[in-house]
């Protein structure tokens, strides 16, 4: 794709051809790929439930709009997604693999939202491969580039569903239709802040 995948812009930043990403960005990713999965597990007649799931299958092209590939690596599951699951085989990246998954083999819809929650937990802390134990601190390795950017109540938002998505117990998970709306929210806090600072700095400037 023309802008490379959401890889290598979070790990090839020495490289003159991929950027670091802003925070709005990242976000507006994050939120292309939830719809995407989303999608995947609920738009057709089948559920279908990516196998191998990271930031390297997440392209961007020209308008930084996120694509999802990888597919030949994806599975059919049942209708009815809640009770859908698979026995999966080509899982073999360890650090986006759900606890579940990794105890009995069989591979579910939850899996990729738990796989989601690590790819947001590394969009934040630009950490390849991120230890997801550290969720609860995760304002503790936020990537230097945007950490003086994220709102407060952007953050709150962002980070209690990333959170979610980490859970060890699949049925704790959210769906990805909610994990969706959650980041959408998450994106109009951190614009709403970004309206206010604005304002005030027109006003300190015309006083």
């Amino acid at each position: 794709m023309f802008n490379g995948s959401l890889n290598d812009h979070l790990h090839h930043t020495n490289n003159h051809k991929f950027v670091p990403l802003s925070w709005e960005r990242r976000l507006r990713i994050c939120i292309g790929v939830a719809r995407g999965l989303h999608y995947l597990h609920t738009g057709g007649r089948c559920s279908v439930i990516h196998n191998f799931f990271k930031t390297q299958y997440i392209l961007l092209d020209q308008n930084w709009e996120p694509k999802i590939s990888g597919l030949l690596l994806s599975k059919r599951g049942a209708v009815d997604v809640a009770s859908s699951s698979l026995v999966a085989r080509n899982h073999d990246t360890f650090a986006y693999c759900d606890p579940e998954y990794a105890a009995s083999g069989i591979f579910t819809v939850k899996s990729n939202v738990f796989s989601f929650g690590v790819v947001l937990l590394e969009v934040v802390s630009g950490v390849k491969n991120p230890n997801y134990s550290v969720e609860l601190h995760a304002e503790k390795i936020v990537d230097p580039f945007i950490k003086s950017k994220i709102a407060p109540d952007c953050w709150k938002t962002f980070i209690d569903i990333t959170e979610r998505c980490l859970h060890k117990q699949g049925t704790e998970l959210p769906n990805m239709g909610e994990v969706e709306i959650q980041l959408e929210l998450a994106l109009q806090l951190q614009q709403k802040s970004q309206t206010y600072v604005d304002c005030n700095l027109d006003f300190v400037q015309t006083v």
